[in-house]
């Protein structure tokens, strides 16, 4: 239902109720065109969305599901001022997490492991114990109409299996697994020269 005709329903309200209830109206629908990008984007990967949170305009996160062939996984996407992060979480807990430590710390953030033991939650972030040989890099090349860059993947190929990097790589920008690690070739570079 088009705005014009929700605001039609309003006719029979004292003009102060109209008024609250006009802007309100006005305020979904500018919030609804803000996530309009967030949703086109998530149709292009097939993850299909569940629900998107909206936390004042600041945070929003993405609950969205991957059907594997063996199983389905719920994920929480975290972006930050509409903007993606390329950060996806196992719970709507660590995704609020997330978001506040990009925020205030940046994306190569550590805050998440520590709060959640400062809390007392069980933590699921992926691997902080491993063996070297378990670490996988795949570089491949994103290419665009205007651009070509350069990225790794990191994986530990205990936690996932090739054909879901694949699909990851694939489906790089929208909706990434949370047990790859994206970053430019150069990123990579300066690390870990």
């Amino acid at each position: 239902m088009k705005l014009e005709e929700q605001v039609k329903e309003f006719d029979n309200l004292v003009p102060i109720q109209k008024i609250r209830a006009v802007a309100a109206l006005k305020e979904q629908d500018e919030i609804f065109k803000k996530l309009e990008p967030i949703r086109d984007e998530f149709e292009k990967s097939k993850n299909r969305i569940l629900n998107i949170i909206n936390i004042n305009d600041k945070y929003q996160i993405v609950e969205y599901i991957i059907k594997y062939p063996d199983k389905t996984e719920i994920y929480y996407a975290v972006y930050i001022d509409f903007k993606r992060t390329g950060h996806s979480a196992c719970t709507l807990d660590e995704a609020i997490i997330t978001a506040l430590s990009i925020k205030y710390d940046g994306y190569n953030t550590h805050a998440p492991i520590y709060i959640a033991k400062m809390l007392g939650m069980e933590i699921k972030w992926g691997v902080f114990m491993f063996n070297k040989e378990d670490i996988i890099k795949i570089e491949f090349t994103e290419k665009t109409d205007y651009y070509e860059l350069e990225y790794i993947a990191l994986f530990n190929k205990t936690k996932i299996s090739d054909d879901e990097v694949k699909k990851s790589i694939r489906l790089h920008r929208m909706g990434e697994h949370p047990c790859v690690i994206f970053m430019s070739k150069e990123q990579f570079e300066n690390v870990f020269r």
